[in-house]
């Protein structure tokens, strides 16, 4: 949850006028940009998470089959 509360932090939400809706229907608009960083933090994030991901299944695979033998 903090990495998404980060990310969201990030975005900025407009709304933006729309045309009137259809009778039974809603109409609503909303514009979004990103900070001028995002690209490069969310790049970070991801190699981080892809990290954290294969130490975790490196250690339930230790778990399962045990240390692997020196050749």
């Amino acid at each position: 949850m903090p990495l998404a509360v980060a990310a969201h932090d990030r975005l900025q939400i407009r709304s933006e006028p729309s045309p009137p809706p259809e009778p039974g229907h809603l109409s609503c608009r909303w514009a979004t940009s990103l900070d001028t960083g995002y690209r490069q933090w969310a790049s970070d994030k991801a190699r981080e998470q892809i990290a954290k991901a294969g130490f975790r299944l490196a250690a339930l695979l230790v778990a399962i089959y045990g240390e692997p033998s020196p050749p």
